[in-house]
């Protein structure tokens, strides 16, 4: 079997990059038997995703305006702008990023290595093999791809956990808690109705347990499913010769909040006009001059985050607290890394952070 491209991975990332290749004969390989299934994502994204990208907003559930932020001692401040972010339906939405897509599409098979010529295929247990001018590994967080063709790009895995669970939700608010149940992380409720909501946090320990310490801070009636994922923070080399990658498999993410849809969907399109234009090793440079600094110096902010006391995580949410106006203004739903910046330059800001970096640097 001869393709141009052989994409490794049927999620958000290798579903849209397969769209934009209508020139080209394209095979999408993906384990799972069904598109969007299993559900890995608490399902908020920005609304201007939607307007960036060519996707069906039918996969939007609701609206949110608001978000509230609440410290470990349970004190909470709102910021608010319009419709800033959507529900979605990940099944759907997953599906969406396909629709249009002249790709092949081969389900319940598994990319299991390469042979000097062609990309290896198991389908049940029949074995295929695959010859491509160029490989994609959008295989996510544990990426066979990446571990086949060695790059040099070690993410660190956090685990997600979510609930769907029964109760009295207000559908304009999303929930952020910071506490000691997840110290390297933080917790969500993010509604889907008035009477249904994602209660969810990440962690690089037991997600278990950091959940029942989670849930006694959430006013619930009844859990009704309970979903995993990983989260993959990292940055490193994403092309080779004919193989790149995209996606969670890139780590592609932001490390502030863990979100990865927008940025997987940024580096697709990158992906789709270096290999448009024959460029594999270029689209390394071409992702990482728009989203790189977010991602390198996000990395840094959750390191210096992981390694302050609750007592300096009460600092820092009174002070994003007394500036809540100042960040409800500035704040881009995407990046993140100016009004972080910005942030250093307002009224007693300078000394907090500091005090930030050194309790970081006396810890490595």
């Amino acid at each position: 079997m001869d393709y141009d491209v052989l994409i490794v991975g049927g999620g958000p990332a290798g579903l849209y990059l397969s769209k934009l290749l209508k020139s080209f004969s394209v095979l999408v390989v993906e384990e799972n038997s069904k598109i969007g299934i299993p559900v890995t994502c608490a399902g908020l994204v920005g609304k201007d995703l939607f307007d960036e990208f060519d996707i069906s907003k039918k996969s939007i559930i609701s609206k949110v305006s608001n978000a509230k932020i609440f410290s470990p001692d349970m004190e909470s401040f709102t910021i608010g702008r319009k419709n800033i972010a959507c529900v979605i339906d990940r099944e759907r939405f997953d599906n969406d990023c396909f629709k249009g897509s002249s790709a092949e599409l081969m389900l319940n098979t598994k990319f299991l290595g390469y042979d000097g010529a062609h990309a290896v295929l198991r389908r049940e247990r029949e074995k295929i093999y695959v010859k491509a001018q160029t490989i994609v590994g959008a295989d996510g967080p544990f990426s066979k791809v990446r571990k086949v063709f060695r790059f040099n790009i070690r993410p660190q895995i956090y685990l997600g956990l979510q609930y769907v669970v029964e109760g009295r939700f207000d559908t304009d608010v999303v929930e952020i808690h910071f506490g000691e149940f997840s110290e390297d992380f933080f917790g969500w409720v993010i509604p889907v109705s008035e009477k249904m909501a994602r209660v969810g946090f990440a962690t690089k320990n037991k997600p278990e347990r950091t959940m029942k310490l989670f849930l006694k801070r959430i006013q619930y009636r009844k859990i009704l499913e309970k979903i995993g994922g990983a989260i993959p923070i990292g940055y490193g080399e994403t092309a080779k010769e004919s193989i790149l990658l995209v996606g969670d498999a890139a780590s592609q993410v932001k490390p502030t909040t863990g979100g990865g849809l927008y940025y997987a969907l940024k580096c697709s399109e990158i992906a789709a006009e270096h290999i448009m234009r024959g460029d594999i090793a270029g689209y390394d440079k071409g992702w990482k001059r728009i989203l790189g600094n977010e991602i390198k110096y996000g990395i840094i902010m959750r390191k210096i985050y992981e390694k302050m006391s609750m007592d300096n995580v009460e600092k820092i949410f009174n002070f994003f607290k007394e500036n809540a106006e100042y960040i409800e203004k500035k704040a881009d739903y995407e990046r993140h890394l100016e009004v972080f910046l910005s942030l250093l330059l307002r009224k007693n800001a300078p000394k907090l952070f500091i005090e930030m970096l050194k309790s970081f640097r006396n810890s490595i």
